[in-house]
């Protein structure tokens, strides 16, 4: 990256990290405390976080003997999803109406990978039906669905730190301007295949979907928005498994399972909206 491509990119995540950090966001504080940004170092300094981000905490309660210890976490997932909510209502300078064209292009882009693969993961007409079928849901929304607001832009459980049922996040490197169902979707479509991939814990999981869209207060049921971004993230899921799917060993049995899955979800959305 150029050197002051670089050095714009951290000065806004250092600006967008005090921003946050000073907005009273269901804990306080709820973000780390911005220190400083050295571009010659490709560095942005912050306080240190208490607790584990919530990957860890998910790896350790993931249980084969016993995966109902994962519901220890159903109300900290709760209030990832009302922290969300309550960042999705910050002012925003730049909120205008959402656009497909962004969201294609980066569905085209993954598709295209995937294409690229000896395995036919997707048929050969996807991309097509896939944009006819986005730009149809796409029409038929309310202007307040489409709305955009700020928004994280990787709202993962990497990012998101749990100290004593508080919630900390960070890394706002790809923050901006979004439909909040983009961070929604992200959080969502993370845990879905994590139910792929342990499947003796893959109720437990889908109660801390339920217990993240309660906090969201987001209905994803019969919603062709929630699926059409969903579809983003599984493409990218499986563009990023197929890339390397030939390499795997060990996981190879497991890795199939989750991409093919998420094929699953990609086709039935063309299933049902076409």
């Amino acid at each position: 990256m150029d050197a002051e491509v670089r050095a714009e990119k951290l000065r806004k995540e250092y600006a967008t990290l005090q921003r946050v950090s000073a907005a009273p966001l269901l804990t306080e504080p709820s973000t780390p405390d911005p220190i400083g940004y050295y571009p010659d170092y490709n560095a942005l300094a912050m306080s240190a976080l208490p607790g584990k981000p919530l990957r860890h905490l998910l790896a350790e309660h993931m249980s084969a003997w016993n995966p109902r210890l994962l519901l220890d976490l159903k109300e900290p997932v709760r209030h990832v999803g009302s922290w969300l909510r309550e960042l999705h209502t910050l002012a925003d300078d730049d909120t205008d109406t959402f656009e497909a064209d962004s969201l294609l292009e980066f569905c085209e882009a993954q598709v295209i990978r995937i294409s690229n693969q000896r395995i036919p993961w997707l048929p050969p007409d996807y991309l097509t039906k896939f944009e006819r079928v986005a730009q149809e849901i796409i029409s038929k929304q309310p202007e307040i669905q489409l709305a955009t607001t700020f928004c994280h832009g990787d709202y993962k459980s990497h990012n998101i730190w749990i100290a004593d049922g508080r919630i900390q996040v960070l890394d706002f490197g790809n923050s901006g301007t979004d439909i909040p169902m983009v961070d929604v979707c992200s959080f969502w479509v993370e845990l879905e295949c994590s139910k792929w991939e342990h499947l003796n814990s893959a109720r437990e999981l889908g109660q801390l979907q339920d217990a993240f869209l309660d906090g969201c207060s987001v209905d994803h049921q019969n919603n062709p928005l929630f699926e059409l971004v969903a579809a983003r993230y599984f493409l990218l899921r499986l563009a990023n498994g197929s890339d390397t799917f030939p390499q795997v060993r060990r996981r190879k049995a497991l890795e199939a399972r989750v991409l093919w899955h998420c094929r699953k979800r990609l086709l039935d959305l063309l299933q049902r909206y076409a």
